[in-house]
């Protein structure tokens, strides 16, 4: 019985130990320092299932993905952070840390879209309730949801379409 309990305790140990190290704080693979609003806004666009900026549905409110985006370009380590979401975080997810990118240093963001571009992801999955097919996202413009190409609105970041938002968060 005594080491049925010590084989029970080393294998919770090691369950333990895997998933802590698995996922890294708050559900991020790497450690980087932000406040805990920093790492709410991380955690925010890592999970986002639609990108959109500027007013969106009928009252033209600002989306939680856009408020988290201003809340983490706040940050200190604002950089490293959106650079870990292109790896980290949703299709959506990883736009949004493009826009950033492309406010706070231009050259990063382009080798940035270049990852971001050649990551791979599955065939097709569902984004709150809408089925989007692999190499596409799922975006909000003002009261329409739609799907668009990643590479399209990679392209509409990179020629400045949404340079007015980040200005306002950087500026």
């Amino acid at each position: 019985m005594n080491g049925y309990f010590q084989n029970l305790l080393w294998f919770v140990v090691f369950v333990v130990g895997v998933s802590f190290s698995a996922s890294g704080q708050n559900g991020r693979s790497v450690d980087i320092k932000l406040s805990d609003t920093g790492t709410k806004a991380y955690d925010e666009l890592r999970e986002t299932e639609t990108f959109a900026m500027g007013g969106t549905g009928y009252a033209g409110t600002t989306s939680k993905g856009e408020l988290a985006l201003r809340q983490l370009i706040k940050e200190t380590n604002a950089k490293e952070a959106l650079l870990q979401l292109i790896e980290d975080a949703t299709p959506e997810g990883g736009l949004y840390a493009l826009v950033g990118l492309r406010g706070l240093d231009n050259e990063q963001f382009e080798a940035a879209a270049k990852t971001f571009l050649d990551k791979s992801e599955a065939d097709e999955r569902d984004a709150t309730g809408m089925s989007v097919p692999a190499g596409s996202v799922k975006v909000m413009s003002g009261c329409l949801i739609f799907v668009e190409k990643r590479a399209t609105v990679v392209k509409n970041i990179s020629s400045g379409q949404y340079d007015r938002y980040v200005e306002k968060m950087v500026g």
